[in-house]
């Protein structure tokens, strides 16, 4: 699955890369545009959800980058969403999971928001759908490549 990949950079695993999408605007989103050809997977999600991020400052930035994605290349972004976090915290009460994927779920919803005007340029591919699976690999990242094209292709389709 990996070789079907498009090139860029490699697929963080949920709740690990500590990355916000201000400091990806800020550092990487330019030079992502003017890459040949420019990414077409955009998942920038999880270190603002596991982070402290405000949903509002998060849904203003992905707004920005959206815009510059599309107004800036011709390329269609497959924007990728959260998978449900909750499954990680194997210590938990129920009541804590619940909350956490009742955020999660929040999450999801203003990015699919985002997506929208944006028409065919922005694809949402729906990682909530693959949350055990995802948690579940053994295979590191060349295994979450793997699912994040299967919900690339789905999206696509």
């Amino acid at each position: 699955h990996t070789a079907l990949m498009p090139a860029g950079p490699a697929v963080p695993h949920p709740g690990v890369d500590p990355r916000t999408l201000a400091h990806t605007t800020a550092h990487s989103l330019a030079a992502a545009i003017n890459a040949k050809p420019p990414p077409r997977i955009f998942w920038q999600v999880s270190g603002d959800a596991t982070g402290g991020t405000a949903l509002t400052a998060f849904l203003k930035e992905l707004r920005v980058a959206l815009h510059r994605l599309v107004e800036e290349t011709l390329a269609t972004i497959y924007l990728l969403n959260l998978p449900d976090l909750s499954l990680i915290l194997e210590d938990a009460t129920d009541e804590r999971k619940a909350l956490v994927r009742g955020g999660v779920e929040q999450w999801n919803r203003v990015i699919a928001e985002v997506s929208t005007p944006h028409g065919n340029r922005v694809r949402l591919s729906d990682l909530y759908l693959h949350s055990r699976e995802i948690f579940d690999l053994q295979g590191g990242n060349a295994a979450l490549a793997g699912l994040v094209w299967q919900a690339v292709k789905a999206a696509a389709t």
